[in-house]
């Protein structure tokens, strides 16, 4: 009996020492190869670290604070990297990544880096909130989220991204925006595509410095709700030089100094104002049919001389009045109001003519219609259809 009691003391105590080592090895991993407290957890030990990730997927590696993500398939992410940057390299595979309630923030570059696959989607899970930051002066990845490959961003939950250093979210290939709900702010850009940029559905507020929407290629808009504001010379929705301001649906305001103009192939009418005085921030733009029901009533949020709107129901052949300043008493969001809320105490907007004349029904004779509000910018084109608009 006793020479049975040792040997089981024995194994007790080397099993003890084991476990030990054990542990003390993996907090070693988790802790040191992520470069610090930003650990990485493989989602089979239940609530997350409050310092670091849950990643769920076929494969990751941590190296220098970066989480990277590592072959094809399908991630389910969560937590938090308080300093560090989510990587997905897999070569020419497609990678789709759910982000489920994410923080992410990097001292010195972006939040999430999509530098190698044939496509990255990433999903907003369902009733999620996920925040990304950047920081330092990568000219390269200059945005919270940057990609280098095709990126698509929908779901059903919601994205804040703050670009610190200069865009909010940006791709050197395309940009899709199928859903979700996002909010970008930036010190240049909010979005930034440098072959182009489709705009699917959901709902998009962008408060940038820099353009608020900038495509170097086509900006597509099809759908959901876009609030874009643009800096000083900036524009709320900019597309690149020969290419097209597409608005085929949805509701879109664009605000700043120098918007696109929408192209005429557009499956949606587009009115757009150009004013020949800046309207301070927290001036309201009500447009409305003449029996007074109203199309849109916005409340700017940044200076602007431009101001562009296209929804569904806007029309051609129909007169409309424009008002600047009043009030309404409406449910707000974004500086969009509702459009059944009461609107009064501004004031009436006329337009200078293409035949020089002023004119107060603003009407749309073909999809697009630019008019020029004030002196700026003399008598020829703005009338109804629009002529060529100067760029500030």
């Amino acid at each position: 009996m006793r020479k049975h009691f040792i040997h089981s003391s024995v194994r007790s105590v080397v099993s003890f020492f084991l476990l030990l080592f054990m542990s003390l090895f993996l907090m070693t991993c988790s802790g040191g190869c992520g470069g610090g407290s930003n650990a990485v957890n493989d989602g089979m030990s239940g609530a997350p670290d409050t310092s670091g990730l849950i990643v769920k997927g076929p494969g990751h590696s941590l190296a220098d604070g970066e989480v990277i993500l590592t072959e094809a398939g399908d991630y389910d992410v969560s937590g938090v990297l308080s300093d560090g940057c989510l990587v997905i390299d897999t070569s020419s595979q497609e990678v789709n990544v759910n982000l489920s309630g994410v923080t992410i923030a990097n001292s010195s570059g972006p939040a999430i880096f999509a530098k190698s696959a044939s496509l990255v989607r990433l999903i907003l899970s369902e009733g999620t909130v996920n925040a990304v930051s950047d920081g330092g002066a990568d000219a390269d990845r200059d945005a919270a989220i940057f990609s280098s490959v095709p990126l698509e961003i929908g779901g059903g939950g919601s994205l804040v991204a703050v670009g610190n250093c200069q865009e909010g979210i940006a791709s050197d290939s395309t940009l899709t925006i199928s859903g979700g709900d996002i909010r970008v702010s930036a010190v240049d850009d909010g979005l930034n595509a440098g072959e182009g940029i489709v705009i699917d559905g959901g709902y998009l507020y962008v408060d940038a410095i820099g353009d608020g929407i900038d495509s170097n290629a086509n900006l597509t808009i099809n759908g959901g709700t876009v609030i874009a504001m643009g800096g000083p010379d900036n524009g709320g929705l900019d597309a690149g030089d020969g290419f097209r301001l597409l608005i085929n649906g949805g509701l879109v305001i664009g605000t700043g100094d120098n918007n696109a103009r929408a192209d005429e192939s557009s499956a949606q009418k587009v009115l757009s104002l150009n004013f020949g005085a800046a309207q301070p921030s927290g001036t309201t733009i009500h447009i409305a049919d003449k029996q007074g029901a109203a199309l849109v009533t916005y409340k700017t949020g940044r200076d602007c001389r431009g101001f562009i709107f296209s929804s569904p129901s806007l029309q051609s052949g129909v007169a409309y009045n424009v008002y600047t300043g009043g009030t309404s008493d409406g449910t707000e969001r974004d500086g969009l109001y509702d459009t059944e809320a009461s609107y009064t105490g501004g004031s009436k907007e006329t337009y200078s003519s293409q035949s020089g004349g002023e004119e107060e029904d603003f009407i749309l004779s073909g999809t697009v219609g630019e008019f020029n509000i004030g002196d700026t910018f003399g008598s020829g084109g703005g009338g109804p259809g629009g002529g060529p608009r100067p760029r500030f």
